[in-house]
């Protein structure tokens, strides 16, 4: 049975030295206004490890507010890699459109398991003139 090892969201990432190096690691968002829409090809990354994961699996991946639409609501098959027991998944999540400050949940769900949930704080800090 695949187990999520760890999963959280960063702004960047380098591979120019060997394994990824992440960037921006973060729990809280701070944005300038509300609402607020990234601007194109710029977002945020949701990194997933996973273990054992044994055959293609659906990934639905959700961030909202509680009793909100969602600002993000992405699915695809996480196909695992041959032979290897931890398998890294990296998302690039854009388009996001936060519309007021508050408290998201970040849900991660395998087939219909909900693997994870954690909150990610989006707060308003204007920008200094």
């Amino acid at each position: 049975m695949a187990e999520l090892q760890y999963s959280f969201l960063c702004l960047g990432f380098d591979e120019t030295k060997g394994p990824p190096t992440f960037q921006n690691v973060l729990h809280e968002l701070p944005l300038p206004e509300f609402p607020y829409a990234f601007p194109e090809q710029s977002g945020l990354f949701l990194v997933n490890g996973w273990n054992y994961l044994e055959q293609p699996e659906p990934i639905r991946i959700v961030i909202a507010m509680s009793g909100q639409r969602p600002v993000a609501d992405y699915r695809f098959i996480l196909k695992p890699e041959s032979g290897k027991t931890f398998q890294l998944s990296l998302l690039f999540l854009e388009g996001l459109t936060f519309p007021v400050p508050g408290s998201y949940e970040v849900s991660i769900i395998l087939g219909e398991e909900l693997y994870s949930q954690y909150p990610l704080e989006v707060i308003e800090a204007p920008l200094e003139p």
